[in-house]
Protein backbone atom coordinates (compact mmCIF):
# COMPACT_ATOMS: atom_id res chain seq x y z
CA UNK A 1 0.00 0.00 0.00
CA UNK A 2 1.49 3.54 -1.17
CA UNK A 3 1.88 6.21 1.14
CA UNK A 4 -1.02 7.93 -0.58
CA UNK A 5 -3.26 4.85 -0.20
CA UNK A 6 -2.35 5.09 3.60
CA UNK A 7 -2.91 8.80 3.95
CA UNK A 8 -6.30 8.60 2.22
CA UNK A 9 -7.23 5.68 4.27
CA UNK A 10 -6.64 7.78 7.33
CA UNK A 11 -8.46 10.42 6.23
CA UNK A 12 -11.47 7.97 5.51
CA UNK A 13 -11.23 7.03 9.32
CA UNK A 14 -11.02 10.40 10.93
CA UNK A 15 -13.95 11.69 8.60
CA UNK A 16 -16.23 8.54 9.84
CA UNK A 17 -15.44 9.12 13.41
CA UNK A 18 -16.24 12.88 12.59
CA UNK A 19 -19.83 12.22 11.45
CA UNK A 20 -20.66 10.07 14.64
CA UNK A 21 -22.34 12.37 17.85
CA UNK A 22 -21.18 13.13 20.22
CA UNK A 23 -24.23 13.37 22.96
CA UNK A 24 -28.04 12.41 21.99
CA UNK A 25 -30.78 15.00 22.89
CA UNK A 26 -34.53 14.52 24.02
CA UNK A 27 -37.11 16.58 22.38
CA UNK A 28 -37.60 18.80 25.76
CA UNK A 29 -33.81 19.31 25.29
CA UNK A 30 -32.35 17.21 27.65
CA UNK A 31 -28.82 15.68 26.97
CA UNK A 32 -26.86 12.53 27.28
CA UNK A 33 -24.07 10.67 26.11
CA UNK A 34 -26.22 7.73 25.75
CA UNK A 35 -28.84 7.26 22.89
CA UNK A 36 -32.31 5.90 23.80
CA UNK A 37 -35.55 5.76 23.89
CA UNK A 38 -36.17 9.30 25.05
CA UNK A 39 -32.46 10.38 23.70
CA UNK A 40 -33.07 9.97 19.93
CA UNK A 41 -31.73 13.45 18.30
CA UNK A 42 -27.88 13.06 17.93
CA UNK A 43 -25.77 16.17 18.18
CA UNK A 44 -22.79 16.88 16.43
CA UNK A 45 -19.35 18.55 17.19
CA UNK A 46 -20.21 21.10 14.17
CA UNK A 47 -23.27 21.22 12.92
CA UNK A 48 -24.03 20.59 9.14
CA UNK A 49 -24.23 23.20 6.62
CA UNK A 50 -28.43 24.21 5.86
CA UNK A 51 -29.16 25.41 2.57
CA UNK A 52 -31.21 28.90 2.84
CA UNK A 53 -34.28 27.17 1.58
CA UNK A 54 -34.08 24.32 4.36
CA UNK A 55 -33.47 27.39 7.02
CA UNK A 56 -36.56 28.96 5.62
CA UNK A 57 -38.94 25.33 5.40
CA UNK A 58 -38.03 24.70 9.28
CA UNK A 59 -38.61 28.83 10.03
CA UNK A 60 -41.72 28.03 8.29
CA UNK A 61 -43.15 24.94 10.25
CA UNK A 62 -42.01 26.27 13.44
CA UNK A 63 -45.08 27.27 15.62
CA UNK A 64 -44.82 30.93 16.05
CA UNK A 65 -46.75 30.91 19.78
CA UNK A 66 -44.98 32.12 22.95
CA UNK A 67 -42.88 35.22 23.91
CA UNK A 68 -40.14 36.45 21.43
CA UNK A 69 -37.56 34.78 23.25
CA UNK A 70 -39.43 31.69 22.93
CA UNK A 71 -39.93 32.25 19.50
CA UNK A 72 -36.40 32.59 18.54
CA UNK A 73 -35.24 29.20 20.76
CA UNK A 74 -37.54 27.35 19.13
CA UNK A 75 -36.40 28.12 15.86
CA UNK A 76 -32.95 27.91 16.20
CA UNK A 77 -33.54 24.66 18.34
CA UNK A 78 -35.38 23.13 14.78
CA UNK A 79 -32.43 24.58 12.84
CA UNK A 80 -30.25 22.34 15.04
CA UNK A 81 -32.14 19.32 14.81
CA UNK A 82 -32.86 19.79 10.93
CA UNK A 83 -28.77 20.26 10.56
CA UNK A 84 -27.90 17.44 12.92
CA UNK A 85 -30.19 14.89 10.03
CA UNK A 86 -28.08 15.63 7.50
Amino acid sequence: MSEQDRALDNLMAWQQDFDKPVAWMSPDGKVSTTEGKLFYIPLYTAPRELSDEEIHEVINRTAWIGTEEEIRFKIAKAILEKASEK
